[in-house]
């Protein structure tokens, strides 16, 4: 059972960043996003794929699914920003997501 459970995590994990190397991944300083400014978010998100938010447990990964909604093919569902809180703005947008309706 584990197993199975840590095969499903990392193969959902990778589907996630599948355009970014995995060597990236721990290249990539550890700052979290709240530190940075939008524009450094938004760099951040594009050479690495995902940013860094700060929880109770530590920083956690958001991964951006589209940096750009013209680039995201949604159908009948509507292209939705990823929001964030950065150093100069309470609603950075980093990301786009299609939402159902």
């Amino acid at each position: 059972m584990k197993t199975l459970v840590l095969a499903l995590l990392l193969t959902s994990g990778s589907a996630f960043a599948k355009h970014i190397p995995m060597d990236m991944h721990h290249r990539a300083p550890q700052v979290p996003v709240t530190s940075m400014t939008c524009s450094q978010a938004n760099h951040f998100a594009q050479t690495y794929g995902y940013v860094l938010q700060s929880s109770p447990d530590g920083l956690l990964p958001i991964y951006p699914i589209d940096t750009s909604p013209s680039d995201l093919s949604c159908g009948r569902y509507r292209p939705m920003p990823v929001v964030v809180h950065t150093k100069d703005q309470h609603d950075c947008v980093i990301s786009w997501y299609c939402m159902s309706v």
